[in-house]
């Protein structure tokens, strides 16, 4: 779980953010984490409907996936070629971070834990991701306020993931 993907200056080329480029270079994506699998192939670039040029950088399960929006350097997730995908992150850094996070964490709880156990982890959830990258855990429709409610709610507890 922590082998790391970089990204060759080539495949790069298409991130015309600079901090979003040089993170690919300099740092890479996790390979494989309890929420993403990053791509080890380089995929298309293409526009969603109002216009953003993203790129796919991994998988959140078979369904899901997660995109870098090429040119504000932004995570996004959503569903293959999604039209319209929510906000993820601000950028890759805050990403990894918020990912690596939930690694360490995992599991908040145990399937037995009672209801305020699960809330209470739900609400550090939040803390740990507004502390990481504020803005991931504003955007009401987002990944990570979808997943600090699925935490609160029972979700991820020892042997579901």
């Amino acid at each position: 779980m922590n082998d790391i993907v970089r990204w060759r200056a080539d495949r790069a080329g298409v991130v015309s953010d600079v901090p979003a480029r040089r993170f690919l270079l300099d740092h890479g994506l996790p390979e494989s984490t309890i929420l993403f699998e990053a791509d080890r192939e380089p995929s298309e670039v293409f526009s969603t409907e109002i216009g953003d040029e993203i790129l796919r950088i991994g998988s959140f399960d078979d369904d899901f996936d997660f995109f870098l929006d090429v040119g504000t350097g932004e995570v996004l997730f959503g569903t293959d070629r999604d039209p319209e995908p929510v906000f993820a992150n601000t950028s890759l850094s805050a990403f990894v971070a918020c990912v690596r996070w939930v690694d360490a964490e995992f599991p908040f709880y145990s399937s037995s834990d009672d209801t305020q156990v699960k809330w209470a982890a739900g609400q550090q959830a939040r803390e740990v991701l507004r502390s990481v990258d504020l803005a991931c855990i504003e955007a009401p429709e987002g990944f990570w306020t979808s997943f600090a409610h699925d935490v609160a709610i029972g979700d991820y507890y020892e042997g579901s993931s």
